[in-house]
């Protein structure tokens, strides 16, 4: 009996410091995050249609999307994040990312096919933002966030052929190396787990602004079609984090 007593009285002590501990949330807590992602393209273009003269032939060529030339990204995502209120948290993370591209037909010289393949996009960025939790510590805990930030693209040369003439311009100059802002958010939701451990999924929109074209295709008539280059993407990521 006293020691049932006991047990009791040493619960009762206890459990209010239990209660408060699940009420404060993920305030003064550390997080770590990691996210394998793909990334679906949704918008933006590589290059811009127009009109010139390659070889002294008159040349023309269409605008491309993101969509038409590259396939569907993958990267990798890792961060830390701390919470600021029971339900805020501020967070930052280093992101990768990279795409391949496919030949395609992108206009004609002197009514020939003209076909073009770009060289792959890939990425290096960084990025902060808050992040809310609707419900932390529950088995289902959705979330959204907002975010800004910059991000590394490498270099991009186009390789350009008219197969029916036996033409071939390697590796011409498109994009610099650029480093371009990015801003965009995501939604979510941790899964099951315990209150260190839980797995996720998250969807996002990202954009970013124009590269830093190169004016490989001097003289043509044609420089301008590089003149662009903002995307627009949704990430799909699979989510582990850890909280301490």
């Amino acid at each position: 009996m006293r020691t049932t007593i006991g047990t009791m009285a040493l619960a009762l002590a206890v459990l209010p410091g239990v209660a408060a501990a699940q009420d404060d949330g993920i305030k003064g807590r550390w997080s770590v995050t990691f996210a394998g992602k793909a990334a679906i393209l949704a918008g933006g273009d590589v290059h811009q249609g127009g009109t010139g003269t390659v070889l002294g032939l008159p040349t023309s060529v269409d605008a491309k999307s993101y969509q038409d030339v590259y396939d569907t990204g993958f990267g990798w995502r890792a961060g830390a994040g701390y919470g600021v209120t029971r339900n805020l948290e501020l967070f930052g993370d280093v992101s990768w990312e990279r795409t391949d591209a496919t030949d395609l037909s992108v206009g004609n010289v002197a009514g020939l096919d003209l076909r073009a393949e770009f060289g792959e996009y890939t990425s290096l960025g960084m990025e902060a933002g808050a992040r809310m939790h609707f419900a932390p510590g529950a088995a289902i805990n959705p979330y959204a966030s907002v975010l800004g930030g910059f991000k590394r693209v490498s270099a991009i040369a186009g390789t350009f052929r008219v197969p029916a003439a036996g033409v071939t311009l390697r590796d011409t100059p498109f994009y610099d190396d650029s480093t371009v802002p990015v801003f965009g958010g995501n939604v979510g939701m941790l899964l099951g787990g315990t209150n260190r451990l839980n797995v996720g999924i998250e969807a996002g929109i990202r954009y970013h602004s124009d590269l830093t074209d190169i004016e490989g295709l001097a003289g043509t008539g044609l420089e301008n079609l590089n003149d662009t280059g903002s995307r627009w993407s949704v990430p799909v990521s699979a989510v582990f984090r850890i909280q301490f």
